[in-house]
């Protein structure tokens, strides 16, 4: 069985499509927006932003594979499950921690909040992708 594009018109696949762009616009926010600088305010300790890049940079990369995955025709597996189930967790706790920190630190600094809502929004996608994963498992078993 070879590519088959048409992967991508489930839900399952629309999901994915829309996970992949924001993780893009996320990435791209992240890497050039503000004036340049960083504008990662994860917490107060370096392990914070870390695990805030993680989420972002890894999760842009673990996205565009699970595109690959599901043009090529991949059942929905248990890896694919917890990959949607912490994607919605890391993305949703990067954003509201963003918003927590860039609102008592710098109120007025719009991509930097802006940011943090598209962090919490990819996470309700996260979540919309799992809810569909696991509809169309239960569907395939019947």
């Amino acid at each position: 069985m070879g590519p088959n594009p048409k992967n991508l018109i489930r839900p399952a696949g629309i999901c994915k499509i829309a996970e992949f762009v924001l993780a893009l616009t996320i990435t791209f926010m992240t890497r050039f927006g503000g004036t340049g600088d960083n504008i990662m305010l994860i917490g107060e300790s370096q392990d914070s932003t870390a695990f805030g890049y993680m989420t972002v940079f890894g999760y842009c990369f673990i996205t565009a594979i699970a595109i690959v995955g599901c043009v090529l025709g991949e059942d929905y597996n248990v890896q694919n499950l917890a990959f949607a189930f912490l994607g919605a967790i890391f993305y949703i706790t990067t954003g509201a921690i963003q918003l927590k920190f860039v609102t008592k630190l710098m109120p007025n600094h719009a991509t930097m909040n802006a940011m943090g809502a598209f962090c919490i929004i990819q996470g309700v996608v996260f979540f919309c992708d799992l809810g569909a994963m696991a509809w169309q498992a239960k569907r395939d078993r019947d």
